[in-house]
């Protein structure tokens, strides 16, 4: 058999090969000479004899103890109690051999002394001349410490013997940890005198502090206390408070007890067992998409006050680029996750005022390669946030991210959906980490910076608050292109170019270089595809849809007929944004081209509204007596609705639901602007135009023309007040 053992040639050395007893005799070289039982030397070569199965060395007990596994402890005595333990090895063997060293072929000089010679002196007497010499080396005062002590043996030599036989057969056992003197090292227990049963309560009260409020040591003690007296009455004895305080304390410490509420669950939630993580190997691989509050505010371009918004924010894995970023005024929708998959995988425009610095970096591709694969024009100035295509997007379980609208788009780009442990943010570690980065970076600069704990946050706030949501988010794309993709990032290294500094800048051209440019063909109409579906029948006046009438031209041909889709039975698919139901699209089966679709016998065809408002108005037409199913009804009851909107909306409440749903309608608007080229195929009277803006561009409309657009779809004059 192999030897298990890091082993040494040297002469003298002895060993079993091919059924022989060996010893090392010479080496030379490669070549080993070894001699026999009678004398006969033979040559191998060293990688013969080491190879070969029959090979096992022949250790001393000594060393062959040097290879049990108890013995690793040993390095973690101290070395006074390792020494001592060493010592007392030497006087074993030496009464055992005659020598310290357990072996004749390295006795030290002067050995074997006359008191030990193996063949000279018995091993019993041996022993006695060992107990009588450690006896003997006793300090005085130890001795008459045992001599006063009435328990202590008659004969301190036989007694001495006896602990000498019952060291050497422990020895024997598990080699040297048995001679460590366990009385200087006295184990220390965890809980002190403590009953198991009080440690018990004390871990239950621990585990059940990590879920709820903080309380004092004093009132956890207490409750131990009346657990262990409920489960075992008077049985089992309890300390005092301040001993049961001691206990909770050092139990608590592994559950972070003393920190606050939110560390404890955070630290309760953390994965059990080998931590593990994600590691990215080119750009778009993995992408983490997450949603924090901004601890900022911005002026609401509907109501001129200040509020805080929601940033939905993507980042690239391998880079550590943000590769899109959001403001919303409200909590996101699937839909708007669909359209910030959108400006992940599009190139991103320069906006008016930012610097130069802020442009594309051309080291990884060149500029016209990234135009042309979009369908950008040549002279289009593009910002340096990059667009990769991404293989996964790693969310967390809201609701949104496992929502149809997200669940359909990540689908149709062919996007794999990895969703992180529950109540684990360590899984999107990077971009949680990237939050703090951006407040203490950029938030911190703005006059309306707010402070994530509220116990930090100054006093009016709201009066600094002097940027439009639109102006904080040119803000945030500037400083993320000029300022964060420029700075060196400690996590990040590469193997192709060790010990170098990198920026998420240089760490995506380094993986761009590698992986290239992967680039979606994204049609024309891609705004239609990321929009909800939702299956109808083209009847003879029009389709309907949650009782409201939608009806256009394009569909004469298909009344009353069924689609060829079979597994829809019939019916015909359009899509919808459910931020403005005022248009249905529709894509004609043979032509492919999109048509929109408005409202029949409406008064306000091209007014915005939303699910929320649509519901409002049926529940109106109800209590009006009239039916709730009736598209008639329905229509006029949303007609009068949206054209009395700020008288309808009285109540605060009610208010703040109806400023909800026109922030909604404008990033309807605002997504639509950006994706369309053009505006589709409409039915007259036509809404007033948009301007042409390229694809994939985001553009930012001004307060004024907002304001325009919204009187003019309701065919209302400004309220003076």
């Amino acid at each position: 058999m192999a030897s298990p053992y890091a082993f040494e040639f040297r002469p003298g050395t002895r060993l079993h090969l091919r059924g022989d007893s060996w010893t090392v005799s010479g080496l030379t070289g490669t070549h080993v000479t070894l001699r026999d039982a009678l004398g006969r030397e033979t040559p191998f070569e060293t990688l013969e004899v080491l190879q070969d199965p029959t090979f096992f060395p022949i250790l001393s007990e000594r060393e062959m103890r040097r290879f049990d596994p108890r013995a690793v402890i040993l390095d973690t005595y101290p070395e006074p109690i390792v020494a001592a333990a060493l010592e007392l090895e030497a006087h074993l063997l030496e009464y055992r051999t005659g020598y310290r060293s357990g072996e004749a072929a390295t006795a030290a000089p002067g050995e074997p002394r006359d008191a030990y010679h193996p063949g000279l002196v018995p091993l019993q007497q041996r022993l006695q001349n060992k107990a009588c010499e450690l006896v003997a080396a006793r300090p005085p005062g130890l001795e008459k410490k045992r001599r006063l002590n009435a328990r202590a043996e008659p004969d301190p030599v036989l007694s001495e013997m006896e602990r000498l036989r019952k060291l050497y057969r422990e020895y024997q056992k598990v080699g040297l940890i048995a001679l460590i003197d366990r009385r200087v090292l006295r184990r220390r227990e965890g809980h002190g005198r403590h009953h198991p049963a009080v440690v018990k309560a004390a871990q239950r009260e621990i585990h059940r502090q990590v879920s709820a409020s903080s309380r004092s040591l004093k009132n956890l003690a207490l409750h131990v206390r009346l657990s262990v007296e409920d489960q075992h009455g008077k049985n089992v004895p309890v300390q005092g408070p301040r001993s049961l305080q001691r206990l909770i304390k050092r139990l608590g410490k592994a559950r972070r007890l003393e920190n606050t509420a939110s560390t404890r669950r955070s630290h309760g939630r953390r994965p059990q067992g080998v931590y593990l993580t994600l590691v990215a190997t080119f750009p778009g691989e993995y992408v983490l998409i997450d949603v924090t509050l901004g601890d900022f505010l911005a002026i609401d371009p509907l109501t001129l006050t200040s509020r805080r918004y929601q940033l939905v924010a993507a980042m690239d894995l391998y880079s550590r680029c943000i590769l899109s970023f959001r403001l919303l005024p409200d909590d996101p929708k699937g839909i708007d996750l669909v359209f910030s998959l959108y400006d992940i995988i599009t190139p991103k425009r320069m906006l008016p005022g930012w610097p130069e610095a802020a442009a594309y970096p051309y080291v990884g591709v060149p500029r016209h390669v990234v135009l042309r694969a979009h369908g950008l024009p040549e002279d289009t100035a593009l910002a340096g946030i990059p667009s990769v295509t991404p293989h996964a997007v790693v969310v967390d379980n809201g609701r949104i991210f496992v929502s149809a609208p997200f669940t359909n788009g990540c689908r149709l780009l062919n996007v794999s959906i990895l969703q992180a442990r529950p109540y684990t943010p360590t899984d999107k570690s990077q971009l949680e980490r990237w939050f703090g980065t951006m407040e203490r970076g950029f938030a911190q600069h703005l006059g309306s910076y707010l402070s994530y704990a509220a116990h930090e946050r100054g006093e009016k706030r709201e009066e600094e608050a002097t940027h439009f949501v639109h102006e904080i988010e040119s803000r945030l794309g500037e400083w993320i292109a000029t300022v964060y993709h420029r700075q060196i990032h400690s996590e990040l290294r590469s193997a192709s170019v060790p010990g170098a500094d990198l920026s998420p800048n240089d760490m995506f051209d380094l993986g761009i270089s590698k992986a290239g440019l992967v680039t979606v063909p994204l049609g024309q109409d891609i705004y239609y595809q990321l929009l909800e579906t939702i299956d109808r029948k083209i009847n003879t006046y029009g389709i309907e849809y949650r009782g409201l009438l939608y009806d256009h031209e394009a569909l004469n041909e298909f009344r009353d007929l069924p689609s060829d889709y079979g597994h829809l039975r019939g019916k015909w698919p359009f899509k919808r944004d459910p931020r403005d139901l005022r248009y249905l699209y529709w894509q004609h089966p043979r032509t492919l081209a999109w048509h929109r679709l408005t409202r029949r016998d409406s008064a306000y065809p091209d007014a915005p509204f939303s699910s929320e408002l649509l519901r409002r108005a049926r529940l109106i037409a109800l209590k009006q007596g009239g039916r709730l199913h009736d598209p008639e009804e329905a229509s006029r009851a949303l007609d009068s609705l949206v054209r009395g909107i700020r008288q309808e909306t009285r109540t605060f409440k009610q208010r703040r639901r109806q400023l909800a749903e026109e922030r909604a309608l404008l990033q309807s608007e605002r997504d639509r602007e950006t994706v369309l080229p053009q505006e589709p195929i409409q039915t007259p009277p036509p809404p007033p135009a948009a301007p042409a803006v390229p694809p994939a561009v985001r553009n930012y409309r001004s307060l004024d023309r907002i304001s325009d657009d919204w009187m003019a779809a309701f065919d209302l004059e400004e309220d003076p007040t």
